[in-house]
């Protein structure tokens, strides 16, 4: 018969108690990620619902994907220049419809 000697099940203690811990910080992990899931769910059907409470001109405008903002730094130059193009007829219809749209919003925030 052998016996064990006791620095090996230390061991094997100290093993076991590293897997349990293992165990459980993956379980947090899971549980957190899940919260995270939960979180972003939430927050895109509230972007969604916020995106049709909009007006028409204000959805042409978001899908523009900038901020309204952004038009007034050199707005003086947007303008010649978004002129200059819908004289010389460069621009599709629907993106000068979403310009103006981008525009209208830009100017009433």
């Amino acid at each position: 018969m052998s016996a064990r000697r006791s620095y090996e099940t230390s061991d094997v203690a100290a093993l076991r108690q590293s897997i349990n811990n293992l165990q459980e910080a993956v379980r947090a992990q899971e549980i957190d990620a899940h919260a995270v899931s939960a979180s972003a769910a939430r927050a895109e059907r509230e972007a969604k619902a916020n995106y049709e409470a909009l007006t028409e001109t204000e959805k042409a405008a978001a899908n523009l994907g900038v901020h309204p903002d952004s038009w007034r730094p050199i707005s003086f130059i947007n303008a010649k220049h978004y002129e200059s193009l819908l004289k010389s007829n460069a621009l599709s219809d629907d993106l000068a419809r979403r310009i103006e749209a981008f525009r209208a919003v830009a100017s009433a925030s």
